[in-house]
Formats: structure tokens, sequence, C-alpha cells
């Protein structure tokens, strides 16, 4: 199913936009974790109700969209559940292909936890990925929404995520001596050489400011338990088990978000980002994520859709009629005629040449094949006015001026039957190609003291550069010079022009780049090439500097676009997400969104 690490594509019919609605839900503004409970609430929705499909808003920290066919919304189960929670709901909207494709992806991601977690871009296999430190199956879902179609693309993989141990962060061996035999001990940023770490589940960037086998006093966590279950209702992450002796919290601190510092486990924190491993054979992963995946869309806010079962492939090149209806498995027809007229790739041979003499002038006369209108005109040329065709006078054609058989088909019975075998047995047209840009007349003798001459005064003025200095000035000393270098050249080579002729090519020989000694090399400056009269100015094209501005801010603002590419890029590196170097801005404009839609 797979060829590689490349995206198999999957569609499926969506359901009528027109039978379905969606409304926004507002939490109460309360001090704490607003945004936590803003999660926490989308994903006990979605995992309450398999009718509906839902996602936080990007930008606000505490509304959250849902979409529901507007029979589900009439029934009043919606409204139930805001009043319980003390909800604000808004009036219902009519749904769009964006606002629907935001919300399915959010909703596969919540309800394929705990077999597939959610790491960067990727959905890793497995309940115990988190202490697994070998090779992990994992998955890169993308989706696409239309008016009337999703576009689900897969593509596998497999990727290392080794737990952090206290050694990675290369703590000197006395201070994690002491650290283990007393409870109390506590490890500061400056006994750790790399105190920078990568935060699951976003691979945030952070910096460990401490380590203690203590929870923190500012921690609002009671204990590991209350840990676990917060991470299992936020991400649908299922922690390892382990005693209150044995956890190690990690202190992180963002530069984003303040002198605020976040409370982590050490299973929940790695030194590294995400390693991608090659693998040959992806045919298991691909094939245990689509059956997950068919379960999950089954159904879309209560109407039945149907995935493809066979995945498509990008090709680079268009594919023909018969090796498209045999992908699609029809066969194909090779009885029925095409009615496109074939198109002739050879020139038919020629019709037979009359040569016609009439009195001193030659005229030539080209005769078309009997059968023609006679309404025709006949093309020739002369020095006669009046061209007209005339009786046969050989067998032989004229090759001077070919003609065109206006049909390939035989020539017609006539009373000359020479005239027949001498057309099908013509020669075929050559077209001969001249370069009008060169002269008429070359003198090859003119040539060639041309090259002795510019040879000559090379071999002159290197000489002179080697005595004098590295970038000679091209004086009329060397030209005296060089014309005893001649007396070596063959008098047979001037004898066809004069002395006088000499001097004026030589004077309009112009100068070789390939003469003047390479001067140091610097950017922007016209590199020469080895022809020697040409050179080619390339400046470099300027790399783009990456912005000191706050992406977050200007995503919550919608100002992302005013962010060059370079910028995205980094920051979406900063978090783990893999981007390509080539990647268009609008993509990276979309992976940023969803980065920040995941925090």
């Amino acid at each position: 199913m797979s060829r590689g690490g490349e995206q198999s594509l999957f569609f499926l019919n969506l359901p009528d936009l027109r039978k379905l609605c969606c409304v926004t839900l507002c939490l109460e503004s309360e001090e704490g974790e607003v945004r936590n409970k803003q999660m926490k609430t989308c994903r006990e929705l979605l995992l309450l109700y398999a009718d509906i499909v839902a996602s936080p808003v990007l930008g606000s920290f505490s509304e959250i969209i849902v979409i529901m066919g507007i029979a589900f919304f009439k029934r009043g189960i919606i409204h139930a559940y805001v009043q319980r929670h003390s909800l604000q709901m808004g009036s219902p909207q009519r749904v769009l292909p964006g606002i629907l494709q935001t919300c399915l992806s959010y909703s596969l991601i919540t309800r394929l936890a705990p077999n597939w977690n959610k790491v960067g871009q990727f959905l890793i296999a497995g309940r115990d990925f988190l202490t697994d430190p070998g090779k992990l199956n994992a998955i890169v879902m993308e989706l696409s929404a239309s008016e009337s179609q999703l576009c689900v693309s897969v593509e596998a993989s497999t990727v290392r995520l080794p737990p952090t141990r206290l050694e990675d962060f290369d703590v000197p061996p006395m201070v994690l001596r002491n650290f283990h035999s007393q409870p109390d001990a506590v490890i500061q940023t400056f006994s750790m050489s790399s105190s920078w770490c990568y935060i699951l589940p976003s691979m945030k960037r952070g910096q460990i400011v401490r380590i203690s086998q203590r929870m923190p006093n500012d921690c609002p966590f009671q204990g590991y338990s209350d840990i676990q279950n917060h991470w299992n209702s936020l991400y649908g992450y299922q922690l390892p088990q382990m005693d209150e002796e044995e956890v190690i919290y990690c202190s992180v601190y963002f530069k984003l978000v303040g002198e605020r510092l976040f409370t982590y486990p050490l299973s929940c924190v790695r030194t590294e980002p995400l390693q991608r491993c090659p693998r040959v054979d992806l045919q298991g992963v691909l094939s245990s994520f689509l059956s997950r995946l068919r379960e999950i869309l089954q159904t879309i806010c209560g109407f039945p859709v149907r995935m493809t079962s066979r995945p498509c492939y990008h090709t680079a090149g268009l594919l023909s009629t018969a090796s498209a209806k045999m992908a699609s498995g029809k066969p194909v027809n090779l009885t029925t005629k095409s009615a496109s007229r074939p198109i002739q790739s050879q020139l038919p041979p020629p019709g037979p040449l009359k040569p016609s003499f009439s009195g001193a002038a030659c005229t030539r006369t080209l005769r078309l094949p009997m059968g023609q209108s006679s309404n025709n005109s006949f093309l020739g040329t002369g020095r006669t006015q009046g061209v007209h065709p005339t009786p046969p006078q050989g067998n032989t054609p004229e090759r001077g001026l070919p003609v065109l058989n206006p049909s390939p088909a035989p020539l017609p019975h006539t009373r000359h039957p020479q005239h027949s075998q001498v057309a099908l047995t013509a020669p075929k047209m050559v077209p001969i190609f001249k370069n009008k840009a060169l002269p008429c007349h070359v003198s090859v003798n003119q040539l060639l003291a041309e090259k002795f001459q510019m040879r000559a005064k090379e071999q002159q003025q290197a000489i002179v550069s080697r005595q004098k200095r590295p970038c000679p000035a091209f004086t009329s000393s060397s030209s005296s010079s060089s014309s005893s270098s001649f007396s070596s050249v063959p008098h047979s080579l001037f004898s066809s022009f004069s002395s006088e002729r000499t001097q004026d090519a030589y004077r309009s020989t112009p100068v070789s780049v390939s003469r003047i000694p390479p001067c140091p090399k610097s950017e922007g400056f016209p590199t020469y090439h080895s022809q020697g009269d040409l050179f080619e100015w390339k400046p470099k094209k300027p790399k783009s500097a990456v912005q000191d501005v706050d992406v977050e801010k200007h995503a919550r603002g919608n100002q992302l676009s005013k962010i060059n590419a370079a910028t995205l890029q980094a920051w979406l590196k900063s978090r783990g997400v893999a981007v390509r170097s080539k990647e268009r801005k609008e993509e990276l404009v979309s992976k940023v969104m969803g980065c920040l839609s995941e925090l």
C-alpha cells in the first residue's frame, strides 16, 4: 500500500453542508487554567457525542466551535450540556468547508488517542510510547476539505523518541549521587551543561530551571495521580505508572510565556527533537492506522460516509487513457477507432519538376500531377514574366525547387507513364540550414593569421606580467615585441593579404578576458567563463533574515502574512515541526496555526 515515504491519498464524500450547522460555546472567564478548561471541555464533548465534531477556536482561550446536524441541534442535547456546565451558546451559523476541516482534524486526533498519540506533527502508535526506547510506528495525517469531498493524506514512517534520563543533561556525577541520596535535593540550571528541552505533545522548546523529586509548591496539582488524570483528559496520554517517590519533576521556563514556570514529569520531557528513521516496508503501519480510521469515519455528524479502499498517489506526469483505465480497473478498448485524424510526421515525396528552355532565358516550372484543378496557380522562378506548364522534357526532376505532393496516394494513370515512375523515385527533400551571421566569403588564411597573432600577444603579455606587476596594462610595447614572434609563422599564410589588412585585423581583435590575470573572488562580482570573451553577472539572491517578532501574537491578530518564510520556518523547527526548505508561505502559516491550536 505504501511505496516508501509517499503520501497515500484517500477520499470520502462529505454530507450536504446545508444540513449542518455550527455553534460557538463560550466558557465563563475565570482566573487560572482557562486554556486547560477549554481543551478538556472540547474533548469531553467529542467523547460523549459521536454525532458532533468540534475544535477550540484559534486565538481564543475560552471559545469552542461545534458542528452538528440540524436535526441533532433541534433535539436539545447540546442545550442541556451547555446548561449543566454553565456555558454560553451563540446562534447557529452556516458551516463552511474550512471550519469543517479544522473540526474534523481535531476530532479525529482526539478519538484516535490513546492508540495513536499526537507528538508534534506525528501520530505515534502505542499506549506505552513514552517509555519505549526503540523505533516507533508513526503517521502524518493531513486533511483537505471542499464543499462535498474530504481528502485524507496519510504518510507512514518510523521515528525514535527515547525517554529522558538525568545523565542526558550532563549533570556531574557528584551532583547526581547527592540527588539520589537526598529526597529534598534539587538540581539547578548551573549544574547542567545543557538545560534546553522539548515538551510533549507539541514539542515546544523550553529551558529547565530546576529538577526535583518533590512537587514544587507553585504546582496546581496535589500529586502524580492528578498529573496522570490531567494528561489523560487533556491529550489522551497514558503516563507510566510510578510510585510517588520515583517521580522526577522538571520546572520549565518558556520565553514566549513569561516568568511563570510549568511543572512536567520527566517522562514528558525530551532533550532532543523527534528523530525520523528510514524504513522500507510500511504496509503494516498503514493497515493498522487505516482500519482504526475507518471505524471512526463511518459517520460524520450522524450522516453515513464511506472512504475509498484503494489509495491514490501523487504523479509527476499525465497518464494516458489506457493506463488510467487500467488503474481504475476498467478494460481497455483496443478495437474502437480514434476519431482524431492522424498527423503526418514525414513529408510526402515531391512531384516531378520539368525544366523548360525558352531561348537563352531559362525558366523553371512546376508541374502538378494530372487530375488537379486547372484553376490552381503554378509557382516558378525565372527571368521571364509569364510561367506556363510545358510538355515533359525528360525523366530527371529538377532538384533545385522541390514541391510537395498534395496527397500521398499514387498518381493517376496518364498518357506518360514515366511521369509517375519519376514521382515515386524522386529524392526526398533535405533541408539545409545556413548561419546567416557568418560572412559569405571567409578567408582561411586570414583566420589562421589572426589566431597566431592573438596567441603571440598572449605569450608576450604573460612574460611582461611576470616581470613587472600582477595586472599588466596593454601598451604599444607588447605589439612591437609580438611582431618578432611572427617570424616562426609560415610565409604562405600571409601571402593572401597585405600588411595593412593585417594591422587592421589585429586592431579589431577584441581583448580576451581570459588573458587578464584572475583577481580575488568576492561575492557579487562577475563570474568569468572559459570562453574568454564573455562574462556573466550573477548576483547572489539575498537570504531572508529571521525576524525578531512574536509569532503567537501575530497569529492571534491574523497578521502572519507580515512575517517572512524564514521566521516561520525557524519558529516551526524550534517546536519540532518538520518543514521543507522550499515550502510555500501559505503552508508554513497553516502549520503555525495548527501548532498553536494544539498548545
